[in-house]
Protein backbone atom coordinates (compact mmCIF):
# COMPACT_ATOMS: atom_id res chain seq x y z
CA UNK A 1 0.00 0.00 0.00
CA UNK A 2 1.44 3.26 -1.07
CA UNK A 3 0.95 6.36 1.24
CA UNK A 4 -0.80 9.44 -0.22
CA UNK A 5 1.58 12.23 -0.92
CA UNK A 6 -0.24 15.03 1.64
CA UNK A 7 0.48 12.22 4.46
CA UNK A 8 4.06 11.82 2.68
CA UNK A 9 5.05 15.68 3.40
CA UNK A 10 4.32 15.23 7.02
CA UNK A 11 6.67 12.60 7.56
CA UNK A 12 10.18 13.39 8.44
CA UNK A 13 12.43 10.63 8.97
CA UNK A 14 14.90 10.71 11.48
CA UNK A 15 17.71 8.07 13.20
CA UNK A 16 16.19 6.42 16.32
CA UNK A 17 19.16 7.61 18.17
CA UNK A 18 20.35 11.44 17.53
CA UNK A 19 23.41 10.65 19.74
CA UNK A 20 24.93 7.68 17.05
CA UNK A 21 27.68 9.48 15.01
CA UNK A 22 27.16 9.12 11.78
CA UNK A 23 30.26 8.93 9.00
CA UNK A 24 29.95 11.41 6.27
CA UNK A 25 33.05 10.91 3.51
CA UNK A 26 33.97 13.76 1.32
CA UNK A 27 35.79 13.91 -1.87
CA UNK A 28 38.86 15.33 -1.40
CA UNK A 29 41.10 16.22 -4.44
CA UNK A 30 44.63 15.78 -5.15
CA UNK A 31 45.52 19.71 -4.77
CA UNK A 32 44.06 19.51 -1.08
CA UNK A 33 46.78 16.44 -0.81
CA UNK A 34 49.34 18.51 -2.41
CA UNK A 35 48.57 21.16 0.57
CA UNK A 36 48.77 18.77 3.16
CA UNK A 37 51.70 17.85 2.30
CA UNK A 38 53.34 21.26 2.06
CA UNK A 39 52.46 22.05 5.46
CA UNK A 40 53.41 19.17 7.11
CA UNK A 41 56.36 18.66 5.44
CA UNK A 42 60.09 20.44 5.85
CA UNK A 43 60.91 23.44 3.44
CA UNK A 44 63.65 20.28 1.78
CA UNK A 45 61.25 17.60 1.65
CA UNK A 46 58.87 19.87 0.12
CA UNK A 47 61.29 21.32 -2.51
CA UNK A 48 62.11 17.50 -3.29
CA UNK A 49 58.15 16.62 -3.87
CA UNK A 50 57.75 19.82 -6.04
CA UNK A 51 60.73 19.01 -7.70
CA UNK A 52 58.47 15.69 -8.42
CA UNK A 53 55.66 17.51 -9.70
CA UNK A 54 57.75 19.85 -11.93
CA UNK A 55 59.03 16.91 -14.18
CA UNK A 56 58.40 16.76 -17.41
CA UNK A 57 56.06 13.79 -17.74
CA UNK A 58 55.30 12.32 -21.37
CA UNK A 59 52.73 10.67 -22.83
CA UNK A 60 51.30 9.22 -19.34
CA UNK A 61 48.01 7.40 -20.60
CA UNK A 62 50.79 4.58 -21.71
CA UNK A 63 52.22 2.26 -18.91
CA UNK A 64 55.27 1.56 -20.38
CA UNK A 65 55.72 5.86 -20.83
CA UNK A 66 54.30 5.79 -17.26
CA UNK A 67 57.02 3.59 -16.16
CA UNK A 68 59.88 4.97 -18.33
CA UNK A 69 59.14 8.60 -17.01
CA UNK A 70 60.00 7.15 -12.93
CA UNK A 71 63.36 6.17 -15.12
CA UNK A 72 64.14 8.88 -16.49
CA UNK A 73 63.58 10.99 -12.90
CA UNK A 74 65.82 8.39 -11.21
CA UNK A 75 68.13 8.91 -13.81
CA UNK A 76 68.34 12.61 -13.43
CA UNK A 77 68.28 11.82 -9.62
CA UNK A 78 71.29 9.46 -9.60
CA UNK A 79 73.57 11.71 -11.71
CA UNK A 80 72.84 15.27 -9.54
CA UNK A 81 73.25 12.75 -6.69
CA UNK A 82 76.76 11.11 -8.00
CA UNK A 83 77.85 14.69 -9.37
CA UNK A 84 77.61 15.69 -5.57
CA UNK A 85 78.72 13.00 -3.73
CA UNK A 86 81.98 12.30 -2.09
CA UNK A 87 83.02 9.71 -5.37
CA UNK A 88 86.58 10.39 -6.80
CA UNK A 89 85.84 13.00 -8.93
CA UNK A 90 88.04 10.75 -11.82
CA UNK A 91 85.38 8.04 -11.21
CA UNK A 92 82.27 9.71 -11.29
CA UNK A 93 81.89 10.06 -15.32
CA UNK A 94 82.33 6.22 -15.34
CA UNK A 95 79.59 5.42 -12.49
CA UNK A 96 77.41 8.11 -14.22
CA UNK A 97 77.78 6.44 -17.24
CA UNK A 98 77.45 2.99 -16.22
CA UNK A 99 73.72 3.96 -14.20
CA UNK A 100 73.26 5.60 -17.62
CA UNK A 101 73.62 2.37 -19.91
CA UNK A 102 71.76 0.45 -17.26
CA UNK A 103 69.37 3.09 -16.77
CA UNK A 104 68.53 3.14 -20.60
CA UNK A 105 68.67 -0.26 -21.33
CA UNK A 106 66.17 -1.34 -19.02
CA UNK A 107 63.65 1.10 -20.54
CA UNK A 108 64.26 -0.51 -23.83
CA UNK A 109 63.16 -3.50 -22.38
CA UNK A 110 60.61 -2.09 -21.08
CA UNK A 111 59.37 -0.53 -24.00
CA UNK A 112 60.03 -4.08 -26.18
CA UNK A 113 57.57 -5.88 -23.70
CA UNK A 114 55.01 -3.34 -23.50
CA UNK A 115 54.57 -3.42 -27.34
CA UNK A 116 54.17 -6.88 -27.32
CA UNK A 117 51.98 -7.46 -24.51
CA UNK A 118 49.93 -4.35 -25.93
CA UNK A 119 49.63 -5.84 -29.18
CA UNK A 120 48.50 -9.38 -27.65
CA UNK A 121 46.18 -7.65 -25.39
CA UNK A 122 43.81 -5.89 -28.48
CA UNK A 123 46.25 -2.49 -28.30
CA UNK A 124 45.42 -2.19 -24.62
CA UNK A 125 47.76 -1.35 -21.56
CA UNK A 126 48.08 -4.39 -19.47
CA UNK A 127 48.14 -1.87 -16.39
CA UNK A 128 45.89 1.00 -15.84
CA UNK A 129 47.93 4.10 -14.95
CA UNK A 130 45.93 5.35 -12.60
CA UNK A 131 45.89 2.01 -11.01
CA UNK A 132 49.46 1.86 -11.04
CA UNK A 133 50.18 5.70 -9.85
CA UNK A 134 47.90 4.42 -6.48
CA UNK A 135 50.12 1.20 -5.85
CA UNK A 136 53.08 3.57 -6.26
CA UNK A 137 51.95 6.60 -4.03
CA UNK A 138 51.25 3.98 -1.11
CA UNK A 139 54.11 2.29 -1.58
CA UNK A 140 55.77 6.41 -1.48
CA UNK A 141 54.00 7.13 1.56
CA UNK A 142 54.37 4.00 3.44
CA UNK A 143 58.21 4.71 2.79
CA UNK A 144 58.63 7.98 3.86
CA UNK A 145 56.15 7.10 6.96
CA UNK A 146 59.06 4.18 7.86
CA UNK A 147 61.81 6.10 7.33
CA UNK A 148 60.40 9.28 9.36
CA UNK A 149 59.21 6.62 12.12
CA UNK A 150 63.25 4.97 12.99
CA UNK A 151 64.16 8.81 12.63
CA UNK A 152 62.81 9.63 16.38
Amino acid sequence: MEIPESINKLITETKADQFIDTLTTTQGSMDDVIALIKQKSNLQDYKQFEEGLAFFKKDTLSDANFIKNLFYLYSETIQKSISLSSIEDESKDSISRAYSTIINSTMQNIEAISTLSKFLNNGNNIIDVQKISYIILGYVIDTIKRINNTKY
